[in-house]
């Protein structure tokens, strides 16, 4: 769940004037402006109350200050203004000028450490908050304010601390609840979660943040209806956040609901066409549902907005495996496995693509990759074999002779693998036919196929490759070149 800005100066807003909440409704404004923090804040850092992944980690200052406000207006009201303009050093500037009444007043300093962290000035605004005594009404604000500081800081349990004085202080505070809700949903405590979020919407019934969160809570635990039904209540409070669009979607494709996911994710995309993550989720749903062209399509948009993201690659190769682009597909795996070379899902993919380009060594060093890392899956072992004796007999036989024996004696993969060596399928024609598990029948067919193929045997190979067991290799690295191999021979 991605954090959003909803109450952005994380103060309650009755104990402050006016022309402060007006400053609060600002900063709203200011997410979709500020640079995103280096350190990632998820919705908790926002259940302490608000723009925590839209300030940025570093601000320069003008060489030259000059003043973009009207002069005549009020005090709170320009820095409401600089703060819609996407300039916390700015609202800090006219804070400081404005040479507020009470300056020293605990709430006008809780304001003004809350303006330092939207400007990313984190240990300016733990001076600030240091000094704001613990008999004062704004102490649990500033309590909730050092917890946000201290999650961006990494310390976990100083920021506990600091939420379980809240609660102690505060049981109901919306806030400290949210917050304490979004670190056991990032433990996978999912009741306790759950528990915390609909404590916080006690006090709020429409929270954005709680909603968000709650919601977020009952999706991880498949809890796909009450998931949409809260999703739903958090878009009706706030309609142009795209991420809640995000959370729905994902709720909707649990729910086997593709229509209304995609349209969910294009009403996202929308409203935040910047964001590469939308896209990549967008992309996830054309694969779910075949529509392979538009899927490789989104995934290149994702990879233009995160370059360094390793599986954009591996997505979009796999997308054009799927459509038959071979080339361009094993280039993404290559880049993919560049960037993370023990990305072991990408390792079948990456050897059945070498071994369509006829670059049969690198198959080789792959798919033993491949049952090295998954030894469950020993098809593995005969899709390499193949690779072996394509490169030459010799190696095919001694690659095979070392490692037949890793291969269940009762499978008839096993007895597929003695004709590899023996030069006899007898047993395995007997034995096809009759095989239980259309799974073990599947890949059984397909490597008699590669072996006659290796033989000249077209015509068999192509039988068999095109019965409808084949199906269950749909998707699989296995199922990518008995496709070519149709395409080559028949089509």
């Amino acid at each position: 769940m991605r954090s959003k800005c909803t109450s952005p100066l994380w103060t309650n807003q009755e104990i402050l004037p006016k022309e402060k909440r007006g400053i609060m409704i600002a900063c709203m404004k200011l997410q979709s402006s500020l640079t995103t923090l280096a350190i990632v804040l998820p919705v908790a850092v926002l259940s302490l109350g608000g723009c925590a992944t839209s300030v940025s980690a570093e601000v320069e200052e003008p060489a030259v200050y000059t003043d973009p406000l009207d002069q005549s207006i009020q005090a709170y009201d320009r820095i409401s203004a600089a703060i819609i303009l996407g300039d916390p050093r700015l609202a800090i500037q006219e804070y400081e000028r404005a040479r507020l009444e009470n300056p020293e007043d605990p709430d006008t300093q809780v304001l003004l450490s809350r303006l330092y962290i939207a400007a990313g000035d984190m240990e300016q605004a733990r001076e600030i908050l240091a000094e704001i005594p613990r008999d004062s009404a704004a102490y649990v604000d500033a309590a909730l304010s050092l917890a946000l500081i201290e999650r961006s800081q990494g310390d976990r349990d100083a920021e506990l601390g600091l939420l379980d004085e809240v609660l102690r202080l505060d049981e109901n505070n919306l806030r400290a609840n949210a917050a304490l809700g979004e670190i056991f949903l990032e433990d996978k405590n999912f009741q306790q979660a759950e528990l915390r979020f609909e404590k916080a919407l006690e006090s709020d019934p429409n929270d954005f943040v709680a909603l968000q969160g709650l919601g977020n809570s009952y999706l991880r635990s498949d809890k796909n209806k009450e998931a949409l039904d809260v999703f739903t209540r958090a878009i009706e409070e706030d309609s142009e956040y795209s991420y809640v669009y995000v959370d729905r979607s994902r709720a909707h494709m649990k729910g086997g609901n593709s229509f209304d996911a995609l349209e969910d994710m294009n009403k996202a995309l929308e409203l935040d066409a910047e964001n590469g993550w939308n896209y990549l989720d967008r992309a996830r749903i054309y694969a779910r549902t075949g529509n392979f062209e538009a899927a490789r399509d989104d995934f290149g948009r994702a990879i233009e907005f995160n370059p360094h993201i390793f599986m954009n690659y591996a997505y979009r190769g796999q997308m054009s495996a799927y459509l038959g682009d071979y080339a361009p597909a094993l280039d993404d795996y290559r880049m993919a496995l560049k960037m993370r070379p023990d990305y072991y899902p990408a390792y079948g993919f990456a050897g059945a693509l070498y071994y369509i380009e006829g670059e049969y060594e690198s198959a080789l060093f792959f798919l033993n990759k491949a049952y090295e890392e998954e030894p469950q899956k020993q098809a593995y072992i005969l899709f390499a074999a193949n690779a072996a004796f394509l490169s030459s007999r010799a190696k095919g036989r001694s690659y095979l002779q070392e490692n037949v024996g890793k291969i269940q004696r009762d499978s008839l993969l096993y007895e597929v693998a003695r004709y590899y060596l023996s030069g006899s399928d007898m047993t395995v024609l007997h034995r096809l036919p009759r095989e239980e598990n259309r799974t073990v029948q599947a890949f059984s067919q397909f490597f008699m196929a590669l072996a006659y193929l290796r033989n000249g045997q077209v015509t068999i190979a192509t039988t068999l490759l095109g019965s409808t067991e084949q199906e269950i290799l749909k998707g699989s690295p296995e199922g990518i070149v008995k496709e070519w191999i149709i395409y080559e021979h028949i089509e």
